[in-house]
């Protein structure tokens, strides 16, 4: 192998079938969201099997079949202009309580494109009513400062306290404000979506029975 590696050859010999079925790297497992996601927080998702599925090498053998339980989890770290929500399958639970791990299988859509994607909510009014609050705070707090000061033109003791203080109000509201210009959407799914698991390593399956 390191000779063909040192000749430009892929480095890897062909594998032999392991199983008498099974179900190939490339497939897909077509399921129906039970649970929704709201990626305000991260949380476990349930999902289905919506159709039966059949060994790759053997099309007449049923190895998963419809109504199969699906268990994974959803990533909640979502970016500005993010529309998709990561999801991953752990568990693959049959109907007659066989169960397989599937370490982490993504979600996609149709298209194969990974993650899914339903509902996605900007807190538009939020952001830009807090953008133009700070506004109006930056505006109040230029406006309370003491004009015309001057040898001839002391700004009064309550003057100088009621700047200050609004000066104050001003940087605490604002630091306040601040946190809801950064806020990441929420992206929700809702149950009934339809997706597909994608089989990233080969499945020995057998025949359900």
């Amino acid at each position: 192998m390191k000779e063909a590696a040192d000749n430009g050859y892929l480095p890897e010999l062909l594998k032999a079938q392991m199983g008498e079925f099974e179900l190939t790297a490339g497939s897909v497992i077509p399921a129906v969201m039970l649970s929704g996601i709201n990626s305000d927080l991260p949380g476990t998702i349930v999902a289905q099997t919506r159709q039966t599925v059949y060994a790759t090498n053997e099309p007449d053998a049923v190895v998963i079949p419809q109504g199969s339980r699906l268990i994974g989890r959803y990533s909640a770290d979502v970016a500005y202009g993010q529309s998709r929500v990561l999801a991953a399958w752990d568990e693959l639970i049959l109907p007659n309580g066989s169960r397989i791990s599937l370490r982490g299988m993504s979600a996609a859509d149709g298209q194969g494109q990974s993650g899914m994607e339903d509902q996605v909510n900007n807190h538009f009014w939020k952001t830009w009513s807090s953008a133009l609050l700070v506004s109006f705070l930056g505006v109040a707090a230029q406006q309370s400062q003491p004009q015309n000061q001057g040898a001839f033109n002391t700004p009064t003791g309550s003057a100088q306290a009621s700047a200050a203080a609004m000066n104050s109000l001003s940087d605490v509201s604002s630091k306040i404000l601040q946190k809801n210009l950064n806020i990441s959407p929420t992206l929700q799914i809702r149950p009934g979506m339809a997706f597909n698991v994608m089989v990233n390593r080969s499945i020995l399956l057998p025949i359900y029975r």
